[in-house]
């Protein structure tokens, strides 16, 4: 899974590369393109290549020639203390943290007014969770976590009580926040307006609330878990190629502009790399109306998803599906894409809008998966249970108990 994931990333970032020279000109536009569509090729022939071996190596039985055990197969980490182990699943007031970012009252532990100056202090390429309290508070600043400062624990006092305005980036390896709202203020007017961008391997987000319109979560790549968080947006506001999972989330579609059509994912899977290891897979969650859209959702579309490149992979499973969702479910990129490549999945979701009989057809749209379809995308079998097992946040590692709460 490491293999397939790290491979998936270099794949994405040379996409995210290209990307960046598409209004731009010249020699070194073209220079650049080529060297990075040769190594794409490169990268998408050892995926294809790595993805047979390890098909063949799960029917077999037997680990890869070469290959050691992960660390994260062994259980508890060595590296991690009890206390550590335990910080997640308590409550936020019983835990000591490394240092306290606090406007107002100095703390006993190292305080600071900012946060961006508790990353500072933060050691970089930490192997032990080096946490941050974040205080109640409203910080409005654009922050960046760089891939330096790994396992760095952003610890807040809940939703709505520590917020962070503007945009963050988060990187380094093991970032996990708790009790933390993530704001852009951008209104729907200003179009492309990200939250939360988020490349942090094996990153988790427990009790959080991200909120924006379009674009609002850009979960651009390795592997992320996100926890009872609710997450607001319009267009495409869940959107990337990370190896990502939603469990027990509420997702929230805002009320847009005029003439806009919601869309709640934008995967990322390209024709470039066809067997990345990537995909966004929403696991007992909530799919709502936001307050705002509620009392006028007969008069705007709301689709599940649309494809940001061909090969895009999304499912929904045991989940509610609200009634503002349109019949069709799902929605081309445009009027001259197809879904025909596409990977869009259902599984025993529930609600008003979980009756597929309008769905759209399309060879890339099953909207009845099979169980074997649909456990490829637990957690267990879709990231690995391991490393969020280290945080002590609760999830289910499999399908869980499903269980269908009031519709109020």
């Amino acid at each position: 899974m490491d293999l397939m994931t790290w491979m998936t990333t270099i794949c994405t970032n040379h996409d995210t590369c290209t990307e960046g020279f598409e209004e731009a000109g010249g020699v070194v536009k073209d220079q650049t393109a080529q060297i990075v569509e040769e190594l794409s090729q490169i990268i998408s022939n050892h995926l294809t290549l790595s993805s047979t071996v390890i098909n063949c190596d799960v029917v077999s039985g037997k680990r890869l020639s070469g290959l050691k055990p992960n660390i994260m197969d062994m259980g508890d980490p060595r590296w991690m203390s009890m206390k550590n182990m335990e910080l997640l699943g308590t409550p936020l007031k019983n835990f000591e943290p490394n240092i306290t970012v606090s406007q107002d009252d100095i703390g006993p532990n190292v305080t600071v007014r900012t946060i961006g100056e508790a990353i500072r202090k933060a050691p970089k390429n930490s192997s032990t969770p080096f946490i941050i309290h974040v205080t109640a508070g409203y910080y409005e600043l654009n922050l960046t976590v760089g891939k330096y400062k790994t396992n760095l624990w952003f610890i807040g006092d809940g939703k709505g009580k520590t917020i962070i305005s503007g945009k963050r980036r988060a990187t380094g390896l093991g970032f996990v926040a708790r009790g933390i709202t993530f704001e852009n203020t951008a209104g729907p007017e200003n179009h492309q307006a990200v939250s939360l961008y988020v490349k942090s391997d094996q990153s988790v987000f427990y009790e959080c609330e991200i909120k924006g319109y379009q674009d609002t979560l850009y979960v651009h790549s390795n592997r992320q878990f996100y926890r009872n968080c609710d997450i607001y947006g319009t267009v495409d506001f869940i959107f990337g190629n990370a190896q990502v999972v939603f469990q027990n989330c509420t997702i929230y579609s805002r009320l847009p502009m005029e003439q806009q059509k919601n869309t709640i994912t934008a995967q990322k899977r390209s024709q470039t790399c066809p067997d990345s290891y990537s995909g966004i897979s929403i696991h007992q969650c909530q799919i709502r109306a936001a307050s705002d859209l509620e009392q006028v959702k007969s008069n705007y579309s709301t689709y599940l998803g649309r494809p940001w490149r061909e090969f895009s992979t999304v499912v929904y499973m045991l989940s509610y599906i609200g009634d503002h969702i349109d019949p069709q479910g799902w929605l081309p990129w445009n009027s001259t894409s197809s879904l025909n490549h596409v990977f869009y999945g259902e599984y025993m979701n529930y609600g008003p809008r979980a009756n597929t009989s309008q769905r759209m057809q399309s060879p890339g749209i099953h909207v009845n998966m099979s169980f074997a379809e649909a456990a490829q995308f637990t957690v267990d079998q879709f990231v690995g249970g391991s490393w969020i097992a280290q945080t002590k946040v609760p999830y289910e590692a499999g399908f869980g108990k499903l269980e269908k709460p009031s519709n109020n």
